[in-house]
C-alpha cells in the first residue's frame, strides 16, 4: 500500500516536472513582445500625438448665407490655448494615417501590458510547480 502511494507520488512529481517546460512559452512571449515593440516604434513615427484631435467644422459665409465644412487639426499649446490648423475640405492622408496609427498604437501598448501579466502568471505558476514538486520529493524521501 505504502509503495503504491509512493509510486503514485513519484508519477505526480514527474508529471509536475514535465510542466516546467512551460517556461519555453516565456521565451516565445518575449519574442512576441519584441516584435510588437518594433511595430510600436514604427507607428510612433506616423501617429498623431496624443492631445491632438480633428474637428469637422461648419463655417458660415454671412453675405451669401452659405455654409462650408472644413477639417481642422486642434491641440492645446504650452499656454493652455487651443490652436488650429486648417486641413481643408478633405481629410489629408497623413492625418488619416496618423489617427489610425494612434489607435493601433494604443491597442498594441495594451497588448504589451497584457503579455507582461501573462508572463507574471506563468512565472508564478512555475514557482508553485517547483514548490509542489519539492514537497512531494520531501514526502517521498521521508517515507523511504
Amino acid at each position: 500500500m505504502k509503495e503504491e502511494i509512493i509510486q503514485k507520488m513519484n508519477e505526480i512529481k514527474n508529471r509536475i516536472d514535465e510542466l516546467k517546460d512551460i517556461s519555453k512559452y516565456i521565451q516565445k512571449i518575449n519574442e512576441i513582445q519584441k516584435e510588437i515593440q518594433e511595430v510600436i516604434n514604427e507607428l510612433t513615427k506616423i501617429a498623431l500625438p496624443s492631445g491632438y484631435w480633428v474637428e469637422y467644422k461648419t463655417v458660415k459665409n454671412y453675405p451669401q448665407k452659405r455654409e462650408y465644412q472644413y477639417y481642422y487639426l486642434r491641440w492645446y499649446d504650452e499656454n493652455g490655448r487651443i490652436r488650429n490648423k486648417y486641413l481643408g475640405k478633405e481629410l489629408p492622408k497623413w492625418v488619416e494615417d496618423g489617427l489610425w496609427a494612434r489607435d493601433v498604437l494604443r491597442s498594441f501598448e495594451a497588448y504589451i501590458t497584457e503579455l507582461e501579466r501573462i508572463k507574471e502568471g506563468i512565472n508564478s505558476m512555475l514557482y508553485r510547480f517547483k514548490s509542489i514538486s519539492k514537497d512531494i520529493e520531501d514526502y517521498i524521501e521521508r517515507k523511504q
